[in-house]
């Protein structure tokens, strides 16, 4: 019973408050090309995350995930890039701040 209400609290996350999940996920999405990272979604049995093949970043997301779970996957990816000179809704880059700084804070300790 409690996979079906965390199942269902993570499709209906909202991570930023006042933004929509899609919006989010285009913002993202945007970013990942800005930095030239290539997102794939693929069908599979896989969780998501980055890769290098050939020299080129890539970060596969699940094709049957939720927006949550796609945001999760690509801010957790994002956020150990430099996106400083990249263009971004505000709140969404300080949320990769924010996360990026508990990244730093957990490795730092």
């Amino acid at each position: 019973m409690g996979d079906k209400r965390t199942a269902r609290y993570r499709r209906q996350k909202r991570y930023i408050r006042g933004l929509d999940n899609s919006f989010i996920l285009a913002q993202l999405m945007a970013l990942a090309d800005q930095l030239q990272v290539i997102v794939r979604q693929e069908k599979g049995d896989f969780d998501g995350g980055s890769c290098r093949i050939e020299g080129e970043k890539y970060i596969f997301l699940k094709k049957s995930a939720s927006d949550a779970e796609k945001i999760d996957i690509l801010m957790r990816e994002l956020a150990n890039l430099d996106s400083s000179d990249t263009e971004i809704d505000p709140a969404v880059r300080d949320y990769l701040d924010r996360l990026r700084q508990e990244t730093d804070d957990n490795v730092a300790v």
